[in-house]
């Protein structure tokens, strides 16, 4: 021990300044000197000490006992070493924060990343003056400055997921006195597998410098050399983002003018309405009828015309979809020039254009065949109705039997009347009921329901899923119950077909038919459902056809007008429908008017029969069948009738007895019901005219300037017709 002490002191010789240390003064200088000096203890004595080299010897003698200055120095030396561990975490932790703030840089290379990760390791490690570090990734390293691979090594495997993909290496240029690992602290061990770690994770989402360039010129390439014109514009289509070459060559433009444009530049006005809203803009976005399951399809128009720069229009067939960019939405389309082909159908000789007509004139037939043969069918069905009844109620001498038989020819006429009214639906007039009311659509669909499970397939399950009294649609009843009739049929024949299938198979099957909605604030939107057959691929785009029928001929099992009037109710009305089918299911997407705020559903009533107040009514017609029945009825119900059978005869009899009414036949000889209409309302623009003809109504304001004057569709009933006179003559 003696020996170990002394061996110490004298390494103390050439460590005190001397000249300083004269004078007991210096005393506990150069004691605390000593003891720093001393490893693995303090001194074994409990005096301040006095040292003098006389020498080689070296004398110690103690000049009194001061043990509270020994706890000090212990105390000052706990003190520096908590401090020393404090200062060496903080360097742990702003490491951490600066491979952070390395990572989150935007767009930064995983080169990037290693070089500066290598040159920030350094200055967190114990001994930064002797630290350098390195990391190898595939292959590649990246090294700090003054780097140097020596024995004094920390290492720590980078990897992706399980797979090694590298490695992070710290090394000490110079020995370091031996601590947890080697000269390195069990917290660096701790950093640097945390770091490598990190690392790890980042590394293996990022492509390198080198695969970035790599694909970015093989989408560069892609675009530039594409034969079709791709343009990029913001999501309202107010300004064009990007473009290839072939698009500058297409319309004119630089690719720095074409950013300074937009789709208005590069479209006719007249067409700009129909580019916004087949596009899908978000311009146009209250406008389109969408639904939450077909939003992400892409949008294809054909022969669209575009303005070149030098006002020359070309044409293309443009597909387009949405699209992400630096974070923000846009609109891609794609065009191809399809000018020359444009121009060669426009240079047709008059020959090829005759052949063309001749074809789809033929084509044109075939489909209107198709719809003649189903509708003959059911029209003669209705005839045959009306004529057997008719007879019957002929050859009875009873009375209550020819009312009964009466009855029932009534009812096949209203059938014909109603196929009649359809077939107008598909002529260019177009669809549109009077008598719409708010009605609450569960309400009615439980009545549709429960009328289908009375005449249906009792295994089919109708789920009703509707809020009970939230959703409401202003619409005419029987345009409703027409439209969901005919959905509910054509469902309950594909399950049957179904049904059909699995019982052949051995295979449990439990048919349904549901109906539920879908959120919307500006329409009611509708979803009817069922899991018979599906529609297949190329029927969808033709089942709105009229006349398309997926039925054999000679089954007689419709004519093809059901969903094709499905179709034209909605249109017509503001809706919109769509469908998509699968295999196991198939799904009616329908948009609906919402109720009509200011107006309470109107409560049945029964027809007004009221009794006429023996006024005067001309009736003007040249159908002798149809003046004999009416003037009866008239007659009977307390009118005066005259009649005329031709439009001059009206016109002139009009003239010499003032009637209170005119009941006036629109298509008759000599003068038409336009014409006698015209000329009466000249002689006094307050005579009270109702216009009867076997047109429609819409017909007849596109085709006449008085849309104000009342109208009575052919055939109307008893009731009908009392009531439009009643009404027309009781207004002001």
């Amino acid at each position: 021990m003696k020996n170990n002490l002394i061996k110490k002191l004298k390494e103390v010789k050439n460590s005190i300044n001397w000249k300083l240390c004269s004078g007991l003064a210096a005393i506990p200088f150069i004691a605390d000197s000593i003891y720093h000096l001393i490893e693995g203890g303090p001194v074994l004595h409990d005096t301040e000490s006095t040292c003098r080299l006389i020498g080689e010897t070296i004398l110690i003698g103690g000049i009194g006992g001061h043990i509270s200055y020994k706890k000090n120095i212990e105390a000052k030396i706990m003190e520096e070493k908590k401090n020393k561990e404090l200062k060496e975490r903080a360097k742990e932790l702003d490491c951490l924060y600066n491979i952070s703030q390395i990572i989150e840089t935007p767009n930064i290379s995983t080169e990037e990343i290693c070089e500066d990760t290598v040159n920030m390791i350094p200055h967190s490690w114990q001994y930064p003056e002797v630290t350098c570090s390195e990391i190898i990734l595939k292959g590649k390293s990246y090294k700090s400055p003054n780097f140097k691979r020596t024995k004094w090594k920390q290492s720590s495997k980078i990897k992706n997921n399980a797979d090694e993909i590298g490695s992070l290496n710290v090394y000490y240029s110079q020995e370091k006195p031996t601590l947890d690992e080697g000269p390195f602290q069990k917290e660096e061990r701790n950093l640097i597998d945390c770091l490598s770690k990190r690392l790890g994770k980042v590394i293996s989402g990022k492509k390198t410098g080198k695969e970035l360039n790599q694909s970015e010129q093989r989408y560069k390439t892609l675009f530039d050399s594409s034969p079709d014109g791709i343009l990029i514009s913001d999501k309202e289509g107010d300004k064009f983002l990007y473009g290839n070459q072939s698009i500058c060559d297409f319309l004119g433009y630089s690719l720095e003018e074409l950013k300074k444009i937009g789709i208005k530049e590069i479209h006719q006005k007249q067409d700009l309405k129909y580019i916004i809203k087949e596009f899908n803009f978000e311009k146009n976005k209250g406008n389109s009828q969408k639904f939450p399951n077909l939003k992400n399809k892409k949008y294809l128009g054909f022969n669209i015309p575009c303005i070149k720069k030098d006002r020359e229009v070309v044409y293309a067939d443009v597909n387009s979809a949405k699209i992400n960019i630096d974070g923000k939405d846009a609109i891609v389309g794609f065009f191809r020039d399809v000018t020359k082909q444009k121009d060669a159908e426009n240079s047709l000789t008059e020959t090829e254009k005759k052949l063309k007509t001749h074809i789809d004139g033929e084509r044109k037939m075939e489909t209107i065949g198709t719809l003649i043969r189903g509708i003959s069918h059911d029209f003669n069905n209705s005839l045959a109705g009306v004529m057997g009844y008719s007879e019957l109620a002929l050859f009875s001498d009873d009375l209550n039997i020819v009312k009964k038989n009466i009855k029932q020819s009534l009812n096949s006429s209203k059938k014909a009347r109603d196929l009649v009214q359809k077939l107008q639906a598909y002529s260019k007039e177009s669809y549109s009921s009077s008598k719409k009311e708010n009605l609450n659509l569960y309400d009615n669909f439980n009545e549709i329901f429960d009328f289908l499970k009375k005449t249906t397939n009792k295994n089919i399950k109708y789920e009703n899923n509707l809020p009970k009294t939230e959703l409401s649609t202003f619409f005419d009843a029987s345009d409703f119950n027409e439209i969901f009739m005919n959905l509910a049929t054509n469902s309950t024949q594909s399950i049957k077909k179904k049904e059909e299938k699995m019982n052949l198979l051995g295979t449990n099957y439990s048919p349904y038919i549901k109906i539920y909605n879908k959120s919307n604030d500006e329409s009611v939107q509708l979803c009817f459902e069922d899991n018979g057959t599906g529609i297949s691929k190329e029927n969808l785009d033709k089942i709105f056809d009229p006349g398309f029928t997926t039925k054999p001929l000679g089954t007689q099992q419709g004519q093809g007008m059901g969903l094709a009037m499905v179709h034209k109710i909605i249109r017509d009305n503001g809706g919109n429908i769509e469908v998509k089918s699968m295999a196991d299911k198939t799904q009616f997407y329908i948009s609906l008017p919402k109720k009509n705020g200011n107006m309470a559903r109107k409560k049945q009533e029964g027809i007004n029969m009221e009794m006429g107040k023996n006024e005067t009514i001309l009736m003007v017609d040249d159908e002798k069948h149809i003046i004999e029945s009416t003037k009866e009825i008239l007659e009977k119900y307390g009118y005066n009738v005259l009649i005329a059978e031709d439009g001059k005869q009206g016109f002139e009899m009009y003239k010499k007895y003032n009637p209170e009414l005119v009941l006036l036949d629109r298509s008759m000889p000599k003068l038409s019901g336009d014409v006698v209409l015209e000329k009466i309302l000249n002689k006094d623009n307050s005579a009270k005219v109702i216009i009867s003809s076997g047109h429609s109504n819409d017909f007849l304001k596109k085709t006449n300037s008085y849309n104000n004057v009342p109208y009575l569709q052919k055939p109307y009933g008893i009731s009908e017709l009392l009531e439009t006179i009643r009404k027309t003559l009781d207004s002001k």
